[in-house]
């Protein structure tokens, strides 16, 4: 069974905080690591809501969405359907940020972002062994957007 659990991001705050409640119009946040503050809500509007994917990179860290991931492909082939060859490659780190694809009814990540003129194109869906094996947690989309640029 997977676990279903969830973070925030509050805008106002600029702080990312452990979900324990949400309703249509709150979400009720661990503001004190685990001490305290449980009891009161802030607006759902006020933050930014982030489910976690199930999954664990490569070092045994949770892949949350929005998380920004290292991929390490080791690719080292492509086909090239013009003259029914592969040809060689060179290894690719690229940067990605995970979000969930409604094509995939699931996380993925972009396959190619300097190439993709918009989100869900060309897009890899996230399995287990692809999170273990390639991904590595570097940071998020709000704390480290420039990862992103």
């Amino acid at each position: 069974m997977r676990t279903i659990k969830f973070r925030a991001w509050h805008k106002i705050r600029n702080e990312m905080y452990p979900v324990w409640g949400i309703t249509k119009e709150y979400v009720w946040m661990d503001t004190m690591n685990g001490v305290g503050n449980k009891g009161v809500p802030d607006l759902i509007q006020d933050v930014e809501l982030m489910q976690f994917t199930g999954l664990h990179d490569k070092n045994g860290n949770e892949i949350w969405e929005g998380d920004i991931v290292k991929c390490h492909w080791n690719i080292n082939k492509q086909y090239n359907p013009a003259n029914d060859k592969l040809i060689p490659i060179e290894k690719k780190i690229q940067l990605s940020e995970v979000y969930y694809s409604l094509h995939f009814a699931g996380f993925s990540i972009s396959a190619n972002r300097e190439m993709a003129d918009e989100k869900y194109k060309d897009e890899i869906y996230i399995t287990k062994y692809r999170a273990k094996t390639f991904l590595e947690i570097i940071g998020n989309k709000f704390e480290n957007p420039e990862l992103l640029k």
